[in-house]
């Protein structure tokens, strides 16, 4: 099986699941301001991916409509099902002032926003099954 999901969004608008801290402060999360850094820590973009599935589909035109993000109580929408959950915590080393952009869309004025992640499952079955049995078994994978 073969699938697709998105973190935030491209095109200057969020879709939940992300923000920006800095390493050792993973809990203070902006989620439309870059991080100022002290000198040798790092600028951290922490994305959350959608984990609850329409049980049909493994991928959407947009790459969204198939897989929507658990409400406030942690549960599933009606309809939907959970599946593992996915984090990407990408680290960016940044130069020392007041002022720098990570995101590749300068015409959406560098805003912080406008950054995204793609995860593409592209795992062999056979991999595939190895992962899904070790993650129903309960166990971190």
């Amino acid at each position: 099986m073969r699938s697709g999901r998105v973190a935030a969004a491209a095109k200057a608008a969020t879709n939940g699941g992300a923000g920006w801290s800095r390493s050792g402060f993973q809990n203070r999360i902006s989620p439309d301001k870059y991080a100022l850094c002290p000198r040798g820590s790092e600028v951290l973009r922490i994305l959350n991916f959608p984990s609850c599935w329409d049980g049909q589909n493994s991928d959407s035109a947009d790459h969204r409509d198939h897989v929507v993000f658990p409400g406030q109580n942690g549960a599933c929408p009606q309809g939907t099902r959970p599946t593992p959950a996915l984090r990407m915590t990408l680290a960016y080393s940044v130069p020392q002032g007041p002022s720098y952009a990570v995101d590749s869309f300068p015409e959406q004025k560098h805003d912080p926003i406008t950054d995204h992640g793609d995860f593409a499952n592209v795992m062999p079955d056979r991999l595939m099954q190895t992962v899904v049995s070790c993650i129903n078994r309960g166990r971190r994978c």
